[in-house]
């Protein structure tokens, strides 16, 4: 399998000997096929493996962060322990947040910087298959705390609320999202404020587009010669 993971995603981490790959998604099985619901686990009763534990524990040590009081946003069902975000906050009481998948996890950025400088709203996405189609598209993301509704458009037309839920000291809100079914891929998300106006938007379609569209027949050839 060929995955491709968002331009956006910061470098990811490599700790004791463990690869750690900057994904960022909650992974849930449905049969909707599509899901926005997110819970928050307290880090010890994250369904994370033991090496996932431990490399999130010496990452959040070096960031000043007390991992016992970690906590991870998840997708709810029976993918959550796929990935999430870890949110922890220093000894100032500053938020940080570091996406994880099932091996590894990214640094821990200060959350309410990294969500300014978007405009609001922070998006990671990703999407897995083959060189020549999409398998599945996974959303999280944060917004501040002025944000009320988290929307998503899809690509058979229709919008989806996501599901978002707080955690950490600064107000702050989360969400996550997966689907398996092309038609219920997002093509943007938008967030709102209490009054209904628009806060901050994202395109996600080309950054969840297969490496080789099939409108690309000379693509497949390219990449063999690389």
């Amino acid at each position: 399998m060929i995955r491709k993971i968002s331009r956006c995603l910061l470098v990811a981490l490599v700790l004791t000997g463990a690869g750690v790959a900057a994904l960022s998604v909650a992974f849930r099985s449905s049969p909707a096929r599509a899901t926005a619901p997110s819970r928050v686990i307290e880090f010890a009763e994250a369904p994370i493996s033991p090496d996932l534990r431990e490399v999130a524990v010496k990452v959040a040590q070096s960031a000043a962060i007390d991992p016992t009081k970690l906590l991870d946003v998840a997708g709810a069902g029976s993918g959550s322990n796929l990935a999430g975000i870890f949110v922890g906050s220093t000894a100032d009481g500053s938020d940080m947040i570091s996406f994880h998948n099932a091996r590894g996890m990214i640094g821990f950025k200060p959350l309410a910087p990294v969500v300014a400088s978007r405009g609001g709203m922070i998006v990671y996405d990703q999407a897995s298959g083959t060189s020549t189609e999409t398998k599945y598209v996974a959303l999280e993301g944060a917004v501040e705390p002025g944000v009320e509704k988290v929307t998503l458009e899809l690509t058979n037309g229709s919008s989806l609320d996501v599901q978002l839920v707080q955690a950490g000291y600064g107000g702050f809100s989360f969400f996550t999202y997966v689907s398996s079914d092309p038609a219920t891929f997002p093509v943007a998300v938008r967030a709102y404020d209490a009054e209904g106006h628009q806060v901050q938007s994202r395109d996600v379609r080309e950054d969840l587009q297969p490496a080789c569209p099939a409108g690309n027949p000379g693509c497949l050839p390219a990449m063999g010669n690389n």
